[in-house]
């Protein structure tokens, strides 16, 4: 299990958009998220555009693989 925290989206997504959003931020497939949960949500009005800002706990295929491709990064 990931957890992903400051995904910011627009207040009027979808939540189609919020688990695109989820595979786009990790750089894989949507088939390759098994499932996620929204851990926290909340507003950020900082610089006049309101937005929502989410912390997902995130279930993926092959994590073992995603963890070495960031740690080859870092």
């Amino acid at each position: 299990m990931l957890r992903i925290s400051e995904l910011k989206l627009p207040l009027d997504h979808t939540p189609e958009e919020l688990a695109a959003a989820v595979a786009d931020f990790l750089k894989v497939s949507a088939e390759d998220v098994r499932g996620f949960t929204v851990f926290k949500r909340s507003y950020d009005a900082r610089k006049g555009v309101m937005s929502l800002v989410y912390i997902i706990d995130v279930d993926v295929a092959n994590e073992d693989k995603l963890f070495a491709r960031t740690r080859a990064r870092a």
